[in-house]
């Protein structure tokens, strides 16, 4: 399972990480990748400091490009999440996991 990491992975690695995942799957094994999407308020709130557009990019490709002939279906669903933070602190708090 990748949850919110394939875009951290290094963008010349990205097809590698996931022919390896399908390597070890056993027969009846099924693959899962989660992964952030471009839009959303938190990722514009986000952005100007901690711009993640280009490794998005890079993993939506890698799974069109890569991922689509190593599997023999492929699902994709969507899912919305809605943060709030009760004042920029505690965003800050939640965001650099520290206290402030």
């Amino acid at each position: 399972m990748f949850f919110r990491s394939l875009h951290h992975v290094p963008i010349d690695a990205m097809q590698a990480a996931l022919g390896a995942a399908a390597r070890k799957l056993k027969p009846c094994g099924f693959l899962a990748v989660i992964e952030p999407g471009r839009n959303g308020s938190n990722f514009r709130l986000m952005q100007p400091f901690h711009d993640e557009t280009q490794v998005r990019q890079a993993a939506q490709h890698a799974l069109d490009a890569f991922a689509a002939p190593l599997f023999h279906r492929r699902e994709r669903f969507a899912y919305t999440q809605h943060p709030r933070y009760p004042d920029f602190a505690a965003f800050l708090a939640r965001i650099l996991g520290q206290t402030f």
